[in-house]
């Protein structure tokens, strides 16, 4: 997913892509409906400091299990969304909250939307406009931006003006970089991709640009690379350039995505493989569909099955789920027919329901969108 933020563009709550898929399988199970079996029943364990959490559903309430699939904090609130930073988004009576591993309601549901902390921050809705409250729970700085705002990164962060256009604040809300640009993202090495006009380029943390803005489209800077497309349609090429907006190298591929634990995804033709920062093929593309590494597997897609790969290119969990997500903290999202669930690294369900759910969210955040 490319981290540019465009106007106008939202989704409903999730837990990832969990909403719209238990949609699907919620339509799915209309036509034959068969007697649901509850939820695996687990016992209840205190939580340590560093215990890793995903939310889990119960009687259509969310809660959070750990990584053996025991529940940590029981199921209570309307919809739940992943630990970031020590915080999880939680929705109650229609509003938006945090909460910490121990179950406490660290900053109590009080907003129409909330977006995961990063860098110590977390972007809000609350009558109308967006800011940005702290993980203590202080609006550090007052809604009062027209839409959704980009995620704190190196101190900064994207955020329109009432004309559409992009610029950055710092941690204090102070204008650091004057609103200019028609796309933005957020800073990694230093450096973050900015639109001006039709083209793309990068800029650092004084808002200079590194060379002249001079793609077709970029990504984030990640490994030291950027994803970037040259050339001039229809003679557009995809490459990954440095940190200084260099063009390192292009490849022979018909779409490329940005690199994520050394590895980057492309599509040549209609099958998916992984190149390396080289810019050489590291697994084949063989796959219908695949996501990024993450943990050191990534979900990949053969026929109507995804399992996943290892950066070698070994299928080490099966094809076999109807939808996989990333690794993260261990524990993988996967549906099944009739439900879904939690798996690990070796491919064992360590927690799953038949029941199905309505959402489970990420605070209706918008959607950040490739172009």
């Amino acid at each position: 997913m490319a981290f540019f933020l465009k106007q106008k563009v939202s989704v409903g709550p999730g837990y990832l892509c969990l909403g719209l898929l238990l949609a699907a399988l919620a339509t799915m199970n209309l036509a034959c409906r068969t007697e649901r079996k509850p939820a695996t029943v687990v016992p209840t364990v205190a939580a340590p400091e560093m215990v890793y959490l995903v939310p889990y559903m119960e009687n259509r309430k969310w809660g959070f299990i750990d990584t053996t699939g025991a529940v940590v904090i029981p199921a209570r609130w309307n919809s739940a969304g992943p630990f970031s930073e020590g915080r999880a988004i939680i929705k109650s009576e229609g509003k938006w909250g945090y909460v910490d591993r121990h179950g406490e309601e660290v900053i109590p549901p009080q907003y129409d939307k909330a977006r995961p902390f990063s860098d110590g921050m977390a972007s809000v809705k609350q009558n109308g406009k967006y800011g940005y409250v702290d993980a203590g729970g202080k609006l550090v700085i007052p809604p009062q931006y027209p839409k959704t705002l980009g995620e704190f990164s190196e101190g900064l962060a994207a955020v329109p003006n009432d004309s559409g256009l992009w610029g950055y604040i710092d941690r204090t809300g102070a204008q650091v970089i004057p609103a200019q640009f028609v796309r933005a993202g957020k800073f990694s090495s230093g450096c973050a991709p900015v639109r001006i006009g039709d083209r793309y380029g990068f800029i650092n943390r004084q808002g200079k640009l590194l060379g002249e803005p001079d793609f077709v489209y970029t990504d984030r800077y990640v490994n030291g690379l950027a994803m970037v497309r040259v050339g001039t349609p229809p003679n557009v090429r995809w490459g990954f350039a440095d940190a200084t907006g260099k063009v390192r190298f292009t490849l022979e591929a018909d779409e490329a995505k940005a690199m994520s634990e050394g590895l980057a995804r492309v599509r040549v033709g209609q099958k998916w493989g992984y190149v390396n920062t080289k810019g050489k093929s590291a697994v084949p593309a063989e796959y219908d569909f695949a996501f990024d590494f993450k943990e050191g597997l990534a979900p990949v897609r053969q026929g109507h099955g995804w399992g996943y790969v290892s950066p070698t290119g070994k299928m080490v969990i099966a094809p076999q789920y109807l939808v996989a997500e990333a690794f993260r903290n261990g524990l993988a999202y996967v549906t099944f027919k009739g439900g879904w669930g939690y798996i690990n690294k070796s491919g064992k369900m360590v927690w799953k329901t038949e029941a199905l759910a309505q959402a489970g969210g990420e605070g209706e955040g918008e959607k950040e969108e490739d172009d």
